[in-house]
C-alpha cells in the first residue's frame, strides 16, 4: 500500500480536483439586420467548446455554455486550445489559446461572427428597426 504524507495527498487530490481552470463568456454578433459601428448588437451564445491540451492536442474537456453565454471548467495548469463549434459558413469563431496558471482561473471571451455586414455610418441601427421587424438572429 502506498502512503503519502499531507503534501503528497494534496498534490494527488489537486490533480483530480484542480483549483484552476478557465472561465469564459461567448457572444455572437452582429444580431441585427442593420447595425451601425457605434451600436453593437451582440448577445450571449449557447454552444459546446472542445478544450485541447497543448502541445499534444489531446481532448482535455468539453464544456457547454449556459443560456447567458458563460462557462467554467476546472483544468490542471498548462496550455490549452479552446475550439468552439462553428457553422458552415456562419456563425463562426476561431480557436483561442489560453494558459492556465496554478490556483487561478483564466478568463476568456469568445466572439462569434453571424456574417451580417455592418451598415455604413448614418444607417438606422437595430434599436431603431420598425415595429414588427425581426432584429435578432436565432
Amino acid at each position: 500500500m502506498w502512503r503519502a504524507g499531507r503534501r503528497g495527498r494534496s498534490a494527488a487530490l489537486s490533480a483530480h480536483h484542480p483549483d484552476s481552470g478557465i472561465r469564459g463568456r461567448v457572444t455572437i454578433g452582429p444580431t441585427c439586420p442593420v447595425q451601425r459601428v457605434a451600436h453593437a448588437c451582440v448577445r450571449p451564445y449557447r454552444l459546446t467548446i472542445a478544450i485541447r491540451r497543448q502541445p499534444t492536442n489531446r481532448l482535455a474537456a468539453t464544456v457547454r455554455t449556459s443560456a447567458n453565454g458563460r462557462f467554467t471548467v476546472a483544468l490542471a495548469p498548462g496550455r490549452y486550445l479552446l475550439v468552439p463549434q462553428s457553422g458552415r459558413p456562419y456563425p463562426r469563431s476561431s480557436p483561442q489559446a489560453a494558459t492556465v496558471s496554478p490556483n487561478r482561473y483564466t478568463s476568456v471571451v469568445i466572439s462569434y461572427d453571424t456574417g451580417i455586414p455592418l451598415s455604413p455610418a448614418g444607417a438606422p441601427d437595430c434599436r431603431s428597426a420598425p415595429a414588427g421587424m425581426a432584429t435578432n438572429v436565432r
